[in-house]
């Protein structure tokens, strides 16, 4: 039996912006769009392709634990319990 907590609150702000190509947004644009190879560029699109990806396997593993998730209940509020 596997038995753990998982607790995680995470809280960041990145702003990045290139300064040849203050225009550029990873969200609306994508990878394909990166002007001129320009490596600010890539790695503001490595990073957004990353929050991305993270985002994704918390929601799935958040979808895989729902069914094995137990809710506790205090002992004052379990009248079963005496």
């Amino acid at each position: 039996m596997l038995k753990f907590n998982f607790r995680i609150r995470m809280n960041g702000k990145v702003k990045a912006k290139c300064d040849r190509h203050p225009n550029y947004d990873p969200s609306t644009k994508g990878k394909d769009f990166i002007n001129d190879r320009c490596g600010t560029c890539k790695e503001i699109a490595d990073l957004y392709d990353s929050k991305t990806v993270l985002e994704k396997a918390l929601k799935n593993f958040e979808r895989r634990v729902v069914p094995w998730q137990t809710i506790r209940k205090s002992i004052r509020e379990n009248p079963e319990i005496k």
